[in-house]
């Protein structure tokens, strides 16, 4: 018998976990091959930590590469194109502050829509001695205290206040202060507790809107399980919701990228030049926008896709693979529930779908990874470094819409 009997489970479980990785991970490579032969992209290409690198392997210019895998763009960024409606409705925010008639903003949108990259655009708006102070939560708060203390953070206040009203008082002391509040998926949680959390950073944004402007931005999912468990909606003067780009936006967006690289590219509707193989026809970029949603992320990762490289320098596009998600009809009750929760939550820990759905470690791991292996699902580091999971980038809106349709998203 073994001189601690935990250990040698834990042990165990540890040879399952990693033999189930394994696997899952062979089988979805020979299910990739199945898939590409039958004209078909695999959703493990579509992982964040091997899209670029499968890129460059194939030849394509380091600076298409990095143009188009750009993350999310700062203020004033010669990639940022389009969405003038909503930079319009955010200035409209800006000069109500101004005129000390400050309103809390909402912006919204499926992932990956691009809200951080428009948030960071209201920067760019600002007068002399002005100044935006933008913030990306990283973390949820489980308690009313660690929501004071978070708020308190917003205004840089160092500070462990005792009730609601007394840090309300410290911050409408200070100077009025535009707030960009980024990810605010972190505050749709579900978790047993974390309800008080959340109606006290509320309860502190509403009662210092007079004074200070907040901003909230959120993705579509959680902002829609905040309005209906909390009544957000009922507290934000305005709702900015960003669609997906439609077709002649999503080709200024590629344009506006492919010109960076200094790579040529055609505008819509105009004819290209003579035996150029390199543009992208309108019936292309139709078909472009239809694939991806007119989400960028997406739509770069089809684009690339399809550029092959020639042997002479040249380039020739081939035509669009759409994913294959068969693997989302084959997943069980708890699977689909896992996913709607990542899906609203943005991301979560083991330990918070543990909470979630009161299941055992084991259970709880068996499933992440089984969805991890079907390339639904990413690993990777939270900002406090404990390992988080989160819907594949590029299929985060597939998935999204297989929930809706099946009734487990709303």
């Amino acid at each position: 018998m073994p001189d601690n009997p935990l250990a040698a489970l834990r042990s165990r479980l540890a040879d399952l976990f990693r033999w189930l990785r394994e696997t899952a991970t062979g089988k979805a490579g020979q299910d990739a091959e199945k898939v590409e032969a039958a004209g078909k992209c695999p959703p493990c290409a579509g992982r964040s930590e091997r899209v670029a690198d499968e890129l460059r392997a194939r030849g394509l210019p380091e600076n298409l590469v990095a143009a188009c895998m750009a993350g999310p763009l700062g203020p004033g960024d010669v990639l940022f194109v389009g969405r003038s409606d909503a930079l319009d409705r955010l200035a409209a925010a800006l000069d109500a502050w101004r005129g000390q008639q400050p309103m809390m903003v909402a912006v919204t949108g499926p992932q990956g829509c691009g809200i951080t990259s428009l948030l960071r655009q209201i920067e760019t708006a600002l007068q002399p001695g002005e100044e935006v102070t933008y913030r990306a939560l990283d973390a949820r708060p489980y308690t009313s205290q660690e929501a004071l203390a978070q708020c308190g953070a917003f205004f840089g206040l160092d500070v462990r206040p005792d009730s609601i009203e007394e840090l309300v008082g410290q911050i409408n002391a200070l100077e009025p202060r535009f707030i960009v509040l980024d990810n605010g998926h972190f505050l749709a949680c579900r978790i047993m507790g974390a309800s008080e959390a959340i109606r006290t950073v509320g309860a502190v944004m509403v009662a210092t809107q007079e004074r200070h402007q907040w901003v909230l931005g959120c993705h579509l999912q959680a902002w829609q399980r905040l309005s209906h468990a909390h009544q957000a909606d009922r507290y934000f003067a305005e709702t900015i919701e960003l669609k997906g780009f439609d077709k002649d936006e999503l080709g200024a967006v590629i344009e506006a990228r492919f010109d960076a690289a200094g790579f040529a590219l055609t505008p819509p509707g105009e004819a290209p030049a003579e035996g150029d193989k390199r543009l992208l026809p309108e019936g292309r970029l139709t078909a472009l926008q239809q694939l991806s949603r007119g989400l960028p992320d997406a739509a770069f990762f089809h684009l690339l896709r399809a550029i092959e490289p020639g042997a002479d320098g040249d380039f020739a596009l081939k035509d669009f693979a759409p994913f294959d998600y068969a693997a989302l009809k084959t997943l069980s009750r708890a699977e689909m529930f896992a996913l709607a929760e990542i899906a609203v939550h943005g991301t979560l820990t083991s330990a918070e779908h543990q909470a979630l759905f009161r299941m055992r470690e084991q259970e709880s791991q068996m499933i992440l990874q089984r969805l991890c292996g079907l390339c639904l699902l990413e690993r990777f580091a939270g900002a406090d470094g404990d390992a988080r999971f989160r819907l594949v980038p590029v299929h985060a809106q597939a998935i999204a819409t297989h929930l809706a349709n099946a009734n487990y998203l709303y």
